[in-house]
């Protein structure tokens, strides 16, 4: 029943209809009313005068590639343009080559509005209140040339984006190209060195929403019938909707049916492990560690000599060990030309001299007395202990 109803509200999630993003976002990718999939998809096949070439990467990065060659036309569709400062010195050098820029935003940084000398502003339809605007989203834009320019103008939908126009511009190196409905002038030609900006302050009307409302594509292509002949740049590296993410799951966390579908794979992955490990779960035994039988060896052994009264060969087992011992912490090798040995072994350990000399005339007591008792094997013991007691290695 749990899975039924799991199923189910998946179900109903998933076929629910979604809501209309109208977020701006003008990339070549996204099909939603603010999106740029039509005019892309149809300036594409229908380019003819030259390469027609899309780039994801800042002006500075890519106009170093293509405007020495031969002329080249920029386009900018978004909202916003706010390049930094690299990029507007190498948008000037481009347009002073010779090149064209066609800009269709909204807003621009102010560095770039005051090298062209114009002002821009906004406001809602006919200047008049926001309820106003809430009822009329709709206004006419035409063309001027009276070979582009339309009997009626085009009903373009500015939705919520508002109206903008140039309040001024430079008459001297401008050019009026388009107006709207109120005689405002929305589309400018700016001759900048031996180049020219063509600016456009309605992005919205090259958007989704208004490429498929009645006769409004023919304003998007006819606006743009003035872009020079030769390469053009699609830029998609100015938009707000541009995709920065390089997640593999990328595609997947984007839709709702796709994002459920991963969750519950997820979720059903994760069951099915704790769900199997307990159904497959046996007892592990208790093992008891091993013994450690060191000293009851140690105990067995010493035991051993001392009922056969073997002092003599016990004394040599501790005199090998010392030997031992200054072989691997003192690091002295044992040789018997070497006569200034028990010197060299106080200076290493620490040890007096006098009670190192005395240890040593022991360890020869052992192999030349002719008998070798258990006073003398405490003796030789107590004076090793004493020293690895007092050795700093």
């Amino acid at each position: 029943m749990l899975l039924l109803a799991l199923a189910l509200a998946v179900y109903a999630e998933v076929s629910a209809p979604r809501p209309v993003d109208w977020s701006p976002s003008y990339s070549r990718q996204h099909t939603i009313p603010y999106g740029a999939f039509v005019l892309y998809e149809l300036l594409r096949e229908q380019f003819s005068g030259g390469d027609f070439i899309t780039t994801e990467e800042s002006l500075y990065s890519t106009l170093d590639a293509y405007y020495e060659s031969e002329p080249t036309t920029y386009l900018v569709l978004n909202s916003d343009f706010y390049p930094d400062e690299l990029d507007r010195v190498k948008l000037f050098e481009y347009l002073d080559a010779g090149n064209a820029v066609f800009l269709a935003v909204g807003r621009m940084g102010n560095e770039i509005a005051d090298s062209l000398g114009i002002e821009l502003q906004e406001g809602w339809l006919d200047g008049g209140s926001i309820e106003e605007y809430l009822l009329r989203d709709t206004i006419g834009m035409n063309l001027v040339s009276p070979s582009l320019r339309a009997r009626t103008d085009y009903p373009l939908r500015i939705g919520r984006t508002g109206e903008r126009w140039f309040s001024s511009f430079d008459t001297a190196r401008s050019v009026v190209l388009g107006r709207d409905e109120n005689g405002r002038t929305n589309f400018l030609r700016i001759e900048q060195g031996d180049g020219t900006v063509y600016l456009h302050v309605s992005p919205v009307a090259f958007a989704n929403h208004n490429m498929l409302i009645g006769r409004n594509a023919d304003y998007a292509f006819a606006a743009l019938s003035y872009i020079p002949k030769g390469n053009l740049i699609w830029d998609e590296y100015y938009k707000e909707g541009r995709d920065v993410s390089g997640s593999p799951l990328e595609v997947v966390l984007r839709d709702t049916a796709l994002r459920w579908v991963w969750i519950l794979l997820i979720v059903g992955v994760a069951l099915f492990v704790l769900v199997h490990a307990r159904r497959r779960q046996r007892a592990i035994p208790v093992i008891p560690p091993p013994t450690n039988t060191t000293l009851e060896f140690a105990t067995t052994v010493g035991r051993l000599y001392y009922e056969h009264g073997d002092h003599r060969g016990i004394a040599r087992k501790k005199i090998a060990y010392f030997h031992e011992y200054l072989r691997s912490h003192l690091g002295l090798r044992i040789g018997d030309v070497d006569v200034d040995l028990p010197h060299r072994v106080a200076e290493r350990s620490g040890v007096h001299e006098d009670r190192v000399r005395s240890i040593f005339g022991r360890l020869q007591h052992v192999n030349r007395a002719r008998e070798y008792g258990e006073e003398d094997l405490k003796g030789l013991n107590a004076d090793l202990e004493e020293f690895y007691a007092s050795s700093k290695r």
